[in-house]
Parts: structure tokens; sequence; C-alpha cells
């Protein structure tokens, strides 16, 4: 079977998300978070942490992503 895959990077370093606001946010595009870390290392997820990063997924199964943000503790 092939298999054609699409990647963008976005870079966005003005934005920061809580873990929350980026479930919804994905969760409104069709995609489904599959891991949270605390670094794209993979450190045990800390909800202190001042860096979040996901594995997520297409709802299908298909894509899979890693994203990196700052953290707002206030959302």
């Amino acid at each position: 079977m092939d298999v054609a895959y699409h990647f963008s990077i976005v870079y966005n370093w003005f934005q920061h998300y809580s873990k929350d606001s980026l479930k919804r946010e994905f969760e409104e595009n069709n995609l489904q978070i599959i891991e949270t870390y605390s670094d794209v290392a993979g450190k045990e997820y800390d909800s202190e942490s001042p860096e979040l990063a996901i594995v997520a997924q297409k709802k299908n199964g298909l894509h899979v992503l890693l994203m990196k943000t700052g953290v707002d503790h206030k959302c």
C-alpha cells in the first residue's frame, strides 16, 4: 500500500497554550491527543512545566504530529 505523507511545520513563538485549550482546538479539528509530555524528549507530563509536547493524530488514525509550545498556566 502506497501512502503519501504531507507535513507542515509551523513555528508560533508568540502564543502560549494550556493542555485544555489545545485539547479543545484539536478536537474541533478532528484530532485526538495520544500522549502529553513536559518536553520533546518525552519527560513525564508535569502540569507545572514551562513547556508542553503533545503527540496527536487525526481521528481516522493516519497522521501523527508532535507539537511543542510554551505553557500558559493561567489558562
